[in-house]
């Protein structure tokens, strides 16, 4: 006895249905759980209080982190730009030729990198770069 081929058509869409409504949920799982991760931001640095440039360097900034999965797969998506704030720390300024350098140890502004993070609902484990850097004319 040979079924109907709609019948045999129709049981194979709720199988394939089934398995991908199977690996969707999966997927959302795993996503949703935390994971220990190194990403990389590009910080700018500034100061509202103009005691040093008001220009924005660009720095890679690389931070260890606690985020979930889908957090991760945002940031690998759209790197963004965090937006730190130096004013209550002291730059360390140095004169290379023309150019007046600043660097500032990460670990004197690990409150600001965290406060700029921390909106985003992950917690740092561990500020990977020493130092930011920004040059004035």
């Amino acid at each position: 006895m040979r079924l109907p081929s709609k019948i045999i058509n129709r049981k194979s869409y709720v199988f394939l249905l089934f398995v991908l409504g199977a690996t969707g949920a999966c997927f959302i799982n795993k996503l949703s759980k935390v994971y220990p991760y190194q990403l990389s931001f590009t910080a700018c640095v500034y100061s509202s209080t103009e005691k040093t440039p008001a220009n924005c360097a660009e720095n890679l900034l690389k931070i260890r982190v606690r985020a979930s999965g889908f957090y991760i797969m945002k940031h690998l998506t759209r790197s963004p730009r965090l937006n730190i704030d130096i004013k209550k720390t002291k730059a360390v300024r140095t004169l290379i030729e023309d150019q007046v350098e600043y660097n500032i140890p990460t670990s004197a502004i690990q409150g600001s990198i965290r406060e700029a993070i921390g909106s985003e609902g992950i917690e740092v484990d561990h500020i990977i770069t020493e130092s930011l850097l920004f040059e004035s004319d």
